[in-house]
């Protein structure tokens, strides 16, 4: 600003979509080191198909990779990338996030309660459809 007054400003949430299932395919992601419960990962996709065609949402998971004995124990980064791979990573497997990016895959959106405002999230990432 030529006055040396800024004005503050939010960063504008994403338009809803409805709820369900997307053709989707993963296009970027971004290590994080400062998160609230440690470092995570921003995985974002894209939808490909339909009304909202080029709509981007992201995914935020821990860093960890590990396979529990329940679906609550797995950690969300390793069922993504199952996910994304079609298949479970085999123990001691090395996975390069980037060898990932353009897979085709199905995201679930949903909406998920807030403190003031809800907001969406993928909640699950599933095999594309063949």
């Amino acid at each position: 600003m030529p006055d040396g007054v800024y004005t503050v400003t939010e960063p504008a949430a994403p338009e809803p979509i409805p709820v369900g299932i997307y053709p989707a395919k993963f296009v970027a992601w971004e290590e994080k080191t400062d998160g609230k419960h440690g470092p995570y990962v921003r995985l974002e996709f894209e939808i490909t198909e339909g009304e909202f065609k080029s709509t981007k949402r992201n995914l935020i998971c821990s860093s960890k990779l590990t396979k529990g004995t329940t679906q609550e124990t797995t950690s969300k980064l390793f069922r993504t990338i199952t996910g994304l791979l079609g298949r479970e990573p085999n123990p001691d497997e090395k996975i390069k996030l980037d060898d990932l990016l353009d897979s085709d895959c199905q995201i679930l959106v949903e909406d998920r309660p807030g403190d003031k405002e809800g907001w969406q999230d993928i909640t699950k990432v599933m095999p594309a459809k063949k």
